[in-house]
């Protein structure tokens, strides 16, 4: 049976928070959750070794960490911690950090899919009983068990980096006129990078699965409007002068406020208007995925949602 997974949604969440959520999901049948890694919030490492010590079976890790905040020793430290802490059920979700590294910590991206192909390398080197540093030998202090990762990525590079390290891709957000183009630069990374089969399709559909989460949709299309591919700019009609707009707002915090300017174009490009389970397979299938993963927009109606992607992912 196909995975079903949860993302993190609520910015900044609370430990208390974090724990129900972890219990409402694993309670729910989710296979795995996933918390947002954000400079400025509550520490997701420590967030998650709570969350394991409160759960019993789902798989837990960053949704997504960068390889810029941490050097990649702190990672693959943390990461070997929430193993021996969880008995082996953690996972790590990467990408190349959000708009804000940029916007207001001045940090270049440019470097991100070999910054990111380089942790992973790494991290599998060390799983294999490979040194921390290969040049003077120095090793980390204890086992790190194999370790599924779960690559996000927008731009192309990135893109072609999940094809060519990742165990499995996120495919969230992105617009149904680019999900085409999308997928066939994850299969040209792989490609790239000799791999016969390619990394696993995570699709999370954007769509009112629950009337509970639709005020929310708009929301999550905000980074969109920041991260997308320049074409897509065009298409949307999305101005500079908008974007920078939007771009100031998120930086100062107003995550709520930027969705109000995001064009009716946007939203309508990325947000699936039917729910119905056949409907979002079909494009699942058109795609490849092989599992699907939902946002928990409301915490209470997660129970709901992971049925409903169950429903999606037995259709794939």
């Amino acid at each position: 049976m196909p995975d079903v997974g949860v993302l993190d949604h609520k910015p900044n969440p609370t430990i208390d928070e974090i724990v129900g959520l972890a219990r409402i999901a694993e309670g729910a049948g989710a296979d795995w959750l996933t918390l947002s890694d954000f400079s400025s919030w509550r520490d997701v490492w420590m967030m998650a070794t709570l969350a394991v010590q409160q759960t019993e079976s789902i798989v837990i890790g960053p949704g997504v960490t960068n390889p810029f905040l941490r050097h990649p020793w702190h990672t693959i430290a943390a990461l070997a911690t929430l193993h021996d802490i969880s008995g082996g059920r953690a996972m790590l979700g990467i990408g190349a950090g959000g708009s804000a590294l940029t916007d207001s910590g001045d940090i270049g991206r440019d470097s991100a899919p070999d910054r990111v192909a380089g942790l992973v390398t790494l991290m599998r080197q060390v799983s294999d009983g490979g040194a921390l540093d290969p040049e003077t030998g120095h090793p980390l202090g204890f086992p790190l068990p194999p370790t599924p990762v779960l690559v996000a990525a927008r731009r192309d590079g990135m893109l072609r980096c999940a094809g060519a390290v990742g165990d499995s891709v996120l495919v969230f957000r992105i617009p149904q006129s680019d999900l085409d183009r999308t997928i066939g630069m994850i299969r040209r990374g792989a490609e790239e990078a000799g791999r016969e089969d390619g990394p696993a399709i995570v699709w999370c559909p954007l769509v009112a699965w629950d009337d509970r989460i639709r005020p929310y949709l708009r929301t999550a299309t905000v980074y969109s409007t920041l991260e997308s591919p320049p074409h897509l700019f065009d298409q949307w009609g999305l101005e500079r002068d908008l974007r920078n707009e939007i771009r100031s707002v998120v930086s100062k915090g107003g995550i709520a406020s930027a969705a109000e300017l995001v064009p009716d174009s946007v939203v309508d490009d990325i947000v699936l208007p039917d729910p119905d389970p056949e409907t979002v397979a079909a494009i699942g299938r058109a795609v490849g995925a092989s599992t699907i993963a939902i946002r928990s927009f409301v915490p209470e109606a997660v129970p709901e949602g992971v049925a409903w992607a169950r429903d999606v992912a037995d259709r794939l």
